[in-house]
């Protein structure tokens, strides 16, 4: 239906040719062609030198997640640095150039502490329905932590929860969508939170709260019985 996100994640990480659905017992798979919104060299430079990484991000993601789009790099920078230099990247990577002259710099604020994996996840969230979520990866959290704090809205008293979690919000608009492309467009003004060793960006803090608590309730993706058949 019009109101289902499957194909909304579908279409947003590239112009698909063809589309063709196998049903399992537990499951359903989607196989085709598909070509993304870069140019076909700058598609293929930004993964040169870059080596296979094993997906962990469905370990942070809740049972309640109905699609999700997950990217392993071994050299972050190495990709953004690629992507950045395509003359035909999507348009909303352009925006950070804007945000360059608002005092956002993707490579120290992002890229100094980012790990090997980030993904773009659409959970149902009781009561908001669904909402979009990143999940980052941390090579080290302590300094992802400082970075981000640069950029958070000082509005006092972070937003918290039974666990003392805390909700910041971040005071530029757009990061996600100018940092890793259209995969993230729609995520403009997002909170964020921390969870062990990873930076989980959402629409707005009580969606933060209720995704967080499903990660400390172990109520993950990873455990989802109807899962395993794609892994």
């Amino acid at each position: 239906s019009d109101d289902s996100p499957v194909p909304e994640i579908i279409t947003g990480s590239g112009e698909w040719s063809e589309l063709d659905l196998t049903i399992h017992p537990n499951s359903f798979a989607l196989n085709g062609y598909c070509a993304s919104s870069d140019s076909a060299e700058g598609w293929k430079n930004s993964i040169r030198g870059q080596s296979s990484q094993t997906m962990e991000n469905d370990r942070f993601l809740p049972a309640s997640t109905v699609a999700f789009v997950s990217y392993s790099l071994s050299n972050f920078n190495s990709w953004m640095t690629e992507r950045s230099a395509d003359p035909l990247r999507n348009p909303d990577e352009a925006s950070s150039d804007e945000l360059k002259k608002n005092g956002f710099d993707a490579g120290e604020t992002i890229g100094s502490w980012i790990g090997n994996e980030f993904t773009m996840a659409q959970t149902m969230i009781p009561g908001e329905g669904t909402r979009k979520f990143a999940v980052i990866a941390a090579a080290s959290i302590e300094l992802a932590k400082e970075k981000l704090q640069a950029i958070n809205l000082d509005t006092g008293t972070a937003v918290t929860d039974s666990s003392l979690a805390q909700v910041h919000r971040i005071k530029l608009n757009g990061i996600l969508p100018a940092v890793f492309g259209n995969t993230f467009a729609g995520m403009n003004e997002v909170s964020y939170i921390l969870s062990a060793d990873r930076v989980i960006f959402g629409e707005n803090a009580s969606s933060l709260l209720a995704f967080n608590g499903y990660l400390r309730s172990n109520v993950t993706l990873d455990r989802n019985a109807a899962y395993a058949d794609f892994r």
